[in-house]
Formats: C-alpha cells, structure tokens, sequence
C-alpha cells in the first residue's frame, strides 16, 4: 500500500481503512482495537517504539563492533549489512509480510533519502559525534595510571569512530521508521530533517550507555598491562565485554 498525498486526498479515507485492517493482525498490538484515525496514530506511536528499540540494539552493535575492529573495509560491511538486515526488521514490524515490491520501494526510498542526507551534512560526522564520546571519557581518570593520556587517545578515537557508525546506522533506522509509520506521503526533506534528530538524541543515550563499560574495561586491562597500550589493549576489554555479555545471557533470559 502506497499512502496519498495528504489526508486531504480522496484516497486517504480508503488507505485509513485497510491500514486499520492491517494493523489488526499486527502481533504487536494483540488486544487493541484499531478502527478509527486516532486508534490508527495510536497504533502507529506503539510500534515506533518497537523500531526505536530494533533500531537502537542494531546501532549499539555496529557501535561496538566498528569501535574495535578500525578497519575501514570491514567497517563498511558490517555497518552496510547491519542497516540492510534493520531496514527489514523495522519494515516488518509495521507490516508482518511486506511484499517485494513494497520492500524494494522502501530500500529505494531509504537509499535516497539517506544518500542526500550524507551529502548535506555540513561537517564531517566525526567532528559531530567528538564532544559526545569527549564528554564520556572524562578528564577525572587521566591520573588513575601512568601514561593513561595514552590510554584515553586510544579509547577516544575508537569510540568516535564507533561512534560515527552508529549515527549513521540510527540515521538509517529513523528514516525507516518514518517511511513506514506515516499515515500520508513524507517528502525527503521533513525526512532528513526528522531523521537527523531522532540519531542525535539516540546516539547520546547508546554512547552513555555503552562507552562507560567500555573504557572502563580498558582501563582495568591497561593497569594489568602498563606500557602495552596498543590495539591489544582494546582487543582484550572488548572481550572482557564480551564475556561478562554471555555470562548475563545465560542468567537473565530474554524477555
């Protein structure tokens, strides 16, 4: 289904109608009725918020992942596969079996709108996310070791390249969402715009989040091993993340 124009269009009320339809066989809104516009919107707000959760778990892990690895082509991959494969997860939980056609009009929309929105950025996205990671890699650890600046340059520069992939993955994801979840045809511009402030909202929460554990495993590594402050370093925090990540998997199972 393509939405009209605006809800002024002879078509909306007809759109409103199987939308609503549809809506009530969305798994995600067991037990809600879905008749009317304002039950529609409703709907809708509830499954924003589904994506934002799809979207925000698919940006913490290119995050870490691009943190670590600082290698440009496996950069790429990892992050070009992670937005493909959220594109499809926000896509289907809107509409639990989109056809082909609406999935390739979707990644034709999101590839465009994403494509301008890059080419529109005034600074590079690393100057964008510096003061983020910055803020969260503070100044009151400089004096925990000896050569710890050292420490904090390596910590700094991964997470704001991780830093900058995920802004780009939350870029994508916002976007999705919003092509998905509008009742009427968005034009790119209100898109991009929506799309940039939705990254940089989430984008401060992953990073608090997430950088805290992160350097302070690092840090803990790097006391074990003083003057070994290479990519090493990083390697084995990340691990130690990892580790303590299995450990809660296996005690706390998933909801």
């Amino acid at each position: 289904m393509k939405p009209p124009e605006s809800d002024q269009s002879p078509e909306f009320q007809e759109y409103l109608t199987k939308l609503s339809k549809r809506l009530q066989k969305n798994v995600y809104l067991k037990d809600r009725t879905v008749e009317n516009r304002e039950e529609v919107e409703q709907a809708l707000k509830a499954l924003d918020k589904e994506a934002d959760a799809v979207i925000k778990k698919n940006a913490t892990a290119v995050f870490i992942t691009t943190a670590i690895s600082q290698s440009g082509r496996l950069d790429a991959f990892t992050v070009l596969l992670a937005q493909v494969r959220m594109v499809w997860q926000v896509a289907t939980i809107y509409n639990q079996r989109p056809s082909l056609r609406e999935m390739g009009q979707l990644y034709a929309n999101v590839a465009a709108t994403t494509f301008v929105a890059s080419e529109l950025d005034d600074l590079d996205i690393s100057q964008q996310v510096e003061p983020i990671v910055t803020s969260v890699v503070g100044a009151s650890v400089t004096s925990a070791i000896p050569g710890v600046h050292t420490v904090a340059n390596i910590i700094t520069n991964s997470l704001i390249t991780g830093a900058a992939n995920a802004y780009l993955t939350l870029r994508v994801g916002a976007i999705s969402k919003q092509y998905c979840g509008s009742l009427v045809r968005s034009e790119r511009k209100i898109v991009r715009k929506f799309a940039t402030l939705e990254a940089t909202k989430m984008l401060s929460t992953i990073v608090m989040s997430s950088a805290g554990n992160i350097s302070k495993a690092m840090f803990e590594v790097a006391v074990r091993r003083p003057g070994k402050f290479s990519r090493d370093v990083i390697r084995n925090a990340w691990e130690k993340l990892a580790g303590k990540g299995k450990e809660q998997d296996k005690i706390k199972p998933e909801a």
